[in-house]
């Protein structure tokens, strides 16, 4: 199940799709400020869109959760 979070503080909206903890991942940005990330295989594994509130129409993010902060 996909996960969404929202950074308001990064400004940076996060839709996971599979959890993956692997530092090959490789993004590619297909619109400016819209990067879909793979893992090392190419599956499609999230979308990240920065910055959020000027790309994201309407209240789309009102409610997401936040990141976890660490530190």
């Amino acid at each position: 199940m996909a996960a969404v979070t929202y950074d308001p503080e990064a400004d940076v909206l996060y839709v996971e799709l599979a959890h993956v903890n692997d530092a090959g991942n490789e993004g590619e940005e297909v619109h400016p400020g819209v990067v879909l990330m793979f893992d090392a295989v190419g599956k499609l594994i999230g979308v990240e869109i920065r910055p959020a509130s000027k790309l994201v129409a309407g209240d789309a993010m009102v409610g997401l959760s936040h990141p976890a902060r660490t530190g």
